[in-house]
């Protein structure tokens, strides 16, 4: 990408985004980090349960075998 442009969009070494193509014109969408804030969110759902980090993994691999068991049936032996 040109020098020009990115200091026209003021498009920093480390910014991550993908092009679309609409019809050949190609339009730089600006990709947003979502880890960090769905870790905050994360945190703060245990914060407000008062659940343990323990205790949150239980449930989640609780709901994950419920979920496998509910979409492909009962393990076989």
């Amino acid at each position: 990408m040109p020098a020009s442009l990115r200091e026209h969009d003021k498009i920093k070494p480390d910014d991550t985004f993908k092009i679309m193509d609409l019809d050949g014109i190609f339009v730089p969408m600006p990709l947003t980090p979502m880890v960090p804030e769905l870790a905050g969110e994360i945190e703060q759902a245990r914060v407000d349960t008062g659940l343990s980090v323990e205790e949150m993994l239980a449930s989640l691999r609780d709901r994950h075998e419920w979920y496998v068991r509910e979409k492909f049936g009962p393990a076989r032996q």
